[in-house]
């Protein structure tokens, strides 16, 4: 569904640039990072989340969709299986949850819930502060 269609088209914003090198300019109230983490370095990613944060309103939330490696007593084995394809594929990384969301603090993120999706990435919900 697309914006127009779901009457959001007046509210939503679509910035077109090179993942690495993206500076969204505004004052956004939702920022959504898609499938992006796992294809950069980890200074690269630093940079994604300080320029999205850069881009968000004081509150704004950001929606981090991607593959991460967990601490829970019963990790899911879909987050392990994606890392291993993707380090086999193309040699790209799931990075430790834990991590990201360091990342996210740094970037001036604050971390305020996790999403598990069944049979999908996760999201990490964090909050512009």
């Amino acid at each position: 569904m697309t914006a127009a269609v779901a009457e959001f088209a007046g509210r939503t914003t679509v910035v077109g640039a090179p993942t690495a090198e993206a500076e969204p300019v505004g004052e956004f109230d939702l920022v959504l990072v898609n499938h992006v983490v796992h294809r950069f370095s980890v200074d690269e990613n630093r940079a994604i989340l300080r320029h999205a944060r850069a881009a968000a309103a004081p509150g704004a939330r950001l929606l981090l969709l991607d593959f991460f490696l967990d601490e829970d007593p019963e990790p899911r084995a879909l987050d392990a299986l994606h890392a291993g394809e993707y380090l086999v594929i193309d040699g790209t990384v799931v990075y430790p949850e834990r991590d990201v969301r360091g990342w996210l603090a740094g970037a001036g993120w604050r971390p305020v819930d996790r999403l598990t999706l069944p049979g999908s990435p996760r999201v990490l919900v964090a909050e512009a502060v």
